[in-house]
């Protein structure tokens, strides 16, 4: 990659917003950030050194009846705790800062205060518990010792959820969305689920019938991205939409006639680079997770100050379930100045490879997983 200064290029868009019902127009400033102006190296397993001021290892426990993990689908940290969403098994495992398990949430079934599958979800200060249900297109609310408190039938397809300390959620909505709210990509409400501001449309080039892993990363700001696109959308941590920032990996961007129709052009993703999976900001780093097709990926962290690049080395991979694992980190959130990613108990041998301590391994070797815990310098 040729080095070259980072450009930030603003454009100001007019976007439609809807508040209290009324239309009014949102200037929208949008950076824009070039891939090929960053000088690049790679790295392997961890983080580079020059990023990481401190690192620490978090052994989640699997020993105890219903701390069992299928897969980390969602992690966020809450009243120094570890909340875990495994879609699989329907459920929220609790863990404690050390990793200690603390008990498991799963009210899935038929009947009040049950849901069909976790969408997504989000816990308050107070330990409150909110669970988004897309099938059922509903928001359900439990107390902090799990107890059901009342649900609520959402106004519009939402995918994803944040609660905001400030008062009410901010909502990602599928591109498929109707209701009164079609094409919108975010909503915000009250408590209530009284919808306050829409923000957003989604472009005609959306290929509705693919639906992917994504979502919202919570730091100092609030941060979103879908995969396929390459807009990093910013909203302030009361949930107000700020700004724009698009990737540009300039002639491996997915052209909008593919992004359009996936199916039939899916052989040709391969040939394309895309944002996937996670988006984070730093005030200093943007903090990627790059598809190379639909089953390679690698982690990226672009210094906007040094305009200096880190890109993860590709894993040997051994078979299909190493394929769709290709990261050896797999990022989580960002909380604060701390990166938190989790290795999966399938990368034991990259972890004995770069010398992990003999701890982790052994915990990977059990079938366990293992939070890294960085915080960025």
């Amino acid at each position: 990659m040729r080095k070259g200064l980072f450009i930030a290029v603003i454009f100001i868009l007019t976007y439609c917003s809807q508040k209290n019902s009324d239309q009014k127009d949102l200037q929208v400033s949008l950076d824009q950030i070039r891939f090929s102006t960053f000088e690049m190296q790679e790295f392997t397993g961890l983080l580079p050194d020059e990023l990481v001021e401190e690192r620490s290892f978090v052994l989640l426990e699997n020993d105890q009846a219903g701390s069992e993990i299928f897969n980390i689908d969602k992690l966020i940290r809450r009243n120094g705790n570890y909340y875990v969403l495994d879609w699989a098994y329907k459920s929220i495992l609790i863990f404690d800062d050390s990793g200690k398990f603390i008990k498991r949430f799963n009210l899935s079934g038929e009947g009040p205060g049950k849901y069909s599958r976790i969408s997504d979800f989000d816990v308050d200060i107070s330990g409150k518990l909110y669970v988004l249900d897309a099938t059922l297109k509903k928001l359900f609310v439990y107390d902090g010792d799990f107890r059901f408190r009342k649900d609520f039938r959402l106004g519009f397809d939402a995918e994803k959820i944040i609660y905001l300390e400030e008062g009410g959620f901010l909502f990602a909505l599928s591109p498929w969305n109707g209701l009164g709210y079609d094409g919108y990509r975010f909503v915000k409400t009250d408590f209530e689920l009284k919808v306050q501001e829409t923000w957003m449309k989604f472009d005609d080039h959306v290929d509705q019938n693919f639906v992917f892993d994504f979502g919202f990363t919570l730091s100092d700001v609030i941060v979103f991205n879908r995969p396929i696109e390459n807009d990093i959308f910013i909203f302030s941590r009361d949930g107000n939409f700020e700004r724009i920032v698009k990737m540009d990996f300039e002639q491996f961007n997915v052209p909008d006639n593919v992004r359009r129709d996936l199916e039939t052009f899916m052989p040709k993703l391969s040939d394309f680079r895309f944002l996937n999976k996670f988006a984070a900001k730093t005030p200093n780093n943007f903090i990627l997770t790059v598809g190379y097709g639909l089953t390679s990926n690698r982690n990226l962290i672009l210094d906007t100050q040094s305009n200096k690049g880190f890109i993860e080395k590709p894993l040997a991979l051994s078979d299909d379930i190493g394929n769709l694992r290709s990261m050896f980190l797999t990022f989580s959130f960002i909380d604060s100045n701390d990166l938190v990613s989790y290795i999966h108990p399938d990368r034991v041998d990259a972890a004995k490879s770069i010398g992990l301590p003999d701890h982790v391994i052994a915990h990977l070797k059990e079938e366990g997983y293992v939070l890294c815990v960085d915080r960025l310098r």
